[in-house]
């Protein structure tokens, strides 16, 4: 599958934009949700290729919401973003294809995002 419209669910809009920015620069058709009661609303409209989702939300966490989407589309690859490292282990059972740190280079996205499409 070829990434082409990525889907940010983050409830903090600086770093929602530090991703869009980035990736729009590589070409990327990008939505940005800030509320993750909206996450599923727009999920279904744009249809995206990729979601980044923010773990730590208030009102619903993005594991709640990784659960709905992987429920109804459980082929789209959701890739987890977290400030908290030591979450890491609890992420292989939750259906996420990868998480991310949020301190880490955006760049990172871009390579996973080549990694999977050359699969």
């Amino acid at each position: 599958m070829k990434v082409k419209k990525i889907l940010i669910v983050d409830d903090e809009p600086n770093v929602a934009k530090l991703y869009e920015d980035y990736l729009q620069e590589y070409g990327f058709d990008v939505k940005c949700v800030y509320n993750p009661n909206e996450a599923l609303g727009v999920f279904s409209i744009f249809q995206p290729d990729l979601v980044l989702l923010d773990v730590n939300m208030p009102e619903k966490d993005g594991l709640t919401v990784l659960r709905e989407i992987k429920k109804t589309t459980p082929n789209v690859p959701v890739y987890l973003l977290t400030a908290h490292d030591e979450h890491k282990r609890n992420f292989n059972a939750l259906y996420a294809e990868e998480y991310i740190l949020k301190s880490r280079d955006p760049k990172i996205i871009i390579n996973l995002i080549e990694k999977m499409d050359n699969s």
